[in-house]
């Protein structure tokens, strides 16, 4: 079995260097970020992410070499740093690099490293909707990149939506205000890549393939925006999030791909990664043909 997953690697790895594909990686690393933690049995107020932790998502990373890697959960510009130099002192370079700073969430944050220099970045801090009358502002905003391959320009949209956790008893799994904050960046989406329409959008949605957050993404009324890219493990499975706690599977991560980027692509692959003790999400990537 390990003999196999060596040569599988392989194999994807000598595609990839070959430069016939651009390898685009999401990864929840859960909590990479200061922060008050039960650390062998002793509570560490503002202690930073284990270096096992650590150590165990950078191999992940560098096992599958992206070009572009888009993270949620990464605590401020000094720790995507720090994971900057990790990899690169292990070899793997994204010299480029941005974090979203300004949003609302002051802990976890949405951020990219990349190979490629993007042409454009925008920053989507001020993404407000309404649920049931009460105002919000989308805890992590809004990461916005645009890109050009072979001529053909293209944007990368980074989201984390808002998570499952609350004391609202009329929301408990919070599936309203999600679905509410995904008609708000969809909507933004919508106006950003009006010059471009060739889009991909990942992340973490925190929810199911058929909830309403998924479907605001997906189309708007009658009208198909993007559809969801099939990524499966070596198993053929298709969870990204394990509940340590519960022991529940569920997938939560996505590339959604808009239907005019689709009909530029020559190949769409989708790929996730084994689980690691560095984080309760699994990585998902994409090699895709221009």
């Amino acid at each position: 079995m390990v003999l196999c997953r060596f040569f599988y690697f392989l194999f994807l790895f000598a595609l990839h260097a070959n430069g016939e594909s651009i390898r685009i990686a999401t990864y929840n690393l859960n909590n990479y970020a200061l922060m008050d933690r039960m650390i062998q049995g002793n509570y560490k107020p503002n202690y930073p992410k284990p270096e096992v932790e650590k150590a165990a998502i950078r191999k992940t990373i560098l096992e599958i070499n992206p070009d572009i890697l888009a993270l949620q959960e990464i605590g401020n510009a000094a720790q995507l740093l720090e994971l900057q130099k990790d990899l690169r002192e292990a070899g793997l370079k994204l010299p480029y690099s941005s974090i979203l700073t300004e949003a609302p969430e002051k802990q976890r944050r949405v951020a990219i490293l990349s190979k490629l220099a993007p042409c454009k970045l925008d920053l989507h801090k001020d993404i407000k909707y309404t649920q049931k009358g009460i105002p919000y502002t989308s805890k992590r905003g809004m990461l916005d990149i645009t890109f050009t391959t072979k001529g053909h320009s293209w944007k990368l949209f980074i989201v984390h939506l808002k998570s499952r956790y609350t004391k609202d008893e009329d929301d408990p799994l919070c599936e309203n205000q999600r679905a509410g904050e995904a008609r708000a960046l969809r909507n933004r989406i919508a106006r950003q890549s009006k010059p471009t329409p060739a889009y991909i959008i990942c992340g973490d949605f925190n929810d199911t393939p058929n909830s309403r957050t998924l479907k605001r993404f997906l189309q708007k009324g009658s009208q198909k925006l993007c559809s969801a890219v099939d990524c499966v493990d070596s198993s053929n499975l298709t969870w990204t999030h394990r509940n340590r706690s519960s022991e529940t599977l569920s997938r939560y991560d996505y590339f959604l791909i808009s239907k005019e980027f689709k009909k530029q692509l020559k190949k769409t692959q989708g790929h996730i990664t084994p689980i690691n003790e560095g984080s309760d999400h699994r990585l998902l990537y994409i090699d895709i043909e221009l």
